[in-house]
C-alpha cells in the first residue's frame, strides 16, 4: 500500500508538473476571463476615457483657433500703422516737394533765380581768373626777384605771402547747391536783411559761403552808424572767418577788427560765450603769425590779437 501509495504521488506530480498541463489551465483561463475583461474595458473606455478625450480635443482646437486668430490680429494692427505711417510720410514729402516747386515757380516769375546764378557764376569765373592772374604774377614777381637778390635776401623773405588767394568752395559739397545758398544770400542782402543774409552764410557751416556774405556787404553799411548784427552773429562769425586767415586775408581782417569791436561784453549772450570764442579766434590767429611771420596782413593781424587780448583781460 505504502509503495503504491507512493507511486501515484509520483504519477500525480509528474502530470501537475507537465507542460500540458499548464497550457491546458492557461488556455482555459485566458477563455474564461477574456470575455469579461473585454467587456470591462469597453464600458470603462466608452464611460470614462472617451469624455475626456474629447475634451482634450475640443481643448486644443480651441487654443489652435486663438492663436490663428491673434496672429492674423497682430498682422492687421501692423499693416494698419504701417500703412499709416507711409502715408504720413508721404503725404510730408509730397507737401516738402510741393514748397519746394512753388518757391521755384515764385522766384522764377520774378526773374531772380537765373539772374542769381548768372551772377554767382560770373563771380566765381572772375574769381577764378583773378585767382589765375595774381598766381601768374607771383611766379614773375618771384623770378625777377630771384634776379635781383642775392640767396640769404631770398632764404630770408622765402616765408612771405605775396597775395591772398580767395576761399575756395567745399568741393564735397554739390556746386549747385552753394549756388542756390548764394543766391538766396544775395538776395537777402539785396532787400535790406543782412543779420539775416549773415546767419544763413553761418548756419550752412561752409566757410565759402560767409566770405561771399562778407563781399555781398559793405563792411561800413554792416558796422556803421549802428551795427546790423546781432550779438550771436557777430560771435559766429569771428569765429568762422578765423579758422582760415590764408585765404581772403584783408577782407576777414576788416569783418574781424570790427566784429570784435562790436562785441558787447555786458550782453548776457555775449558775456557767456566771448572767452571761449575769442581765446580760439586768438588762437587762431597766432598760428597763422607762427606759419607765416612775414605776411603782408602780419601787422593788422597782431593788431587784432591785441583788441582780442584787451576783451579777455
Amino acid at each position: 500500500m505504502q509503495r503504491l501509495e507512493r507511486d501515484i504521488k509520483e504519477v500525480l506530480s509528474k502530470f501537475l508538473q507537465s507542460d500540458d498541463l499548464k497550457e491546458q489551465l492557461v488556455s482555459a483561463t485566458q477563455q474564461c476571463v477574456q470575455e469579461s475583461i473585454q467587456n470591462i474595458l469597453s464600458d470603462g473606455l466608452s464611460a470614462r476615457y472617451l469624455p475626456a478625450l474629447k475634451r482634450s480635443q475640443q481643448h486644443l482646437l480651441n487654443h489652435v483657433t486663438n492663436v490663428i486668430r491673434e496672429s492674423f490680429r497682430e498682422l492687421e494692427d501692423n499693416t494698419k500703422l504701417l500703412s499709416i505711417s507711409v502715408h504720413r510720410r508721404t503725404k510730408t514729402l509730397r507737401r516738402t516737394l510741393q514748397e519746394h516747386q512753388n518757391l521755384l515757380e515764385k522766384v522764377d516769375l520774378n526773374g531772380n533765380l537765373f539772374g542769381d546764378l548768372k551772377r554767382g557764376l560770373q563771380e566765381i569765373l572772375q574769381e577764378e581768373l583773378r585767382l589765375w592772374r595774381e598766381s601768374l604774377f607771383d611766379v614773375l614777381f618771384t623770378q625777377s626777384r630771384e634776379q635781383r637778390t642775392s640767396e640769404d635776401e631770398v632764404s630770408s623773405t622765402s616765408s612771405f605771402v605775396p597775395s591772398s588767394p580767395p576761399q575756395p568752395a567745399d568741393p564735397k559739397k554739390s556746386i549747385i547747391d552753394q549756388l542756390l545758398k548764394s543766391a538766396e544770400i544775395q538776395k537777402l542782402m539785396r532787400a535790406g536783411r543782412v543779420n539775416s543774409a549773415f546767419e544763413q552764410a553761418l548756419s550752412a557751416g561752409e566757410l565759402a559761403l560767409v566770405v561771399a556774405a562778407c563781399r555781398a556787404a559793405e563792411p561800413a553799411r554792416v558796422f556803421a552808424p549802428r551795427c546790423c548784427l546781432l550779438q550771436p552773429t557777430l560771435l559766429s562769425l569771428a569765429q568762422q572767418l578765423a579758422t582760415d586767415m590764408v585765404h581772403d586775408t584783408q577782407l576777414k581782417c576788416r569783418y574781424l577788427e570790427d566784429a570784435i569791436i562790436n562785441l558787447n561784453p555786458l550782453d548776457a549772450v555775449t558775456r557767456s560765450h566771448l572767452p571761449v570764442v575769442v581765446r580760439e579766434v586768438r588762437s587762431h590767429l597766432t598760428k597763422f603769425l607762427t606759419d607765416y611771420p612775414n605776411h603782408v596782413a602780419g601787422r593788422r593781424v597782431a593788431l587784432i590779437i591785441m583788441a582780442a587780448n584787451n576783451l579777455l583781460s
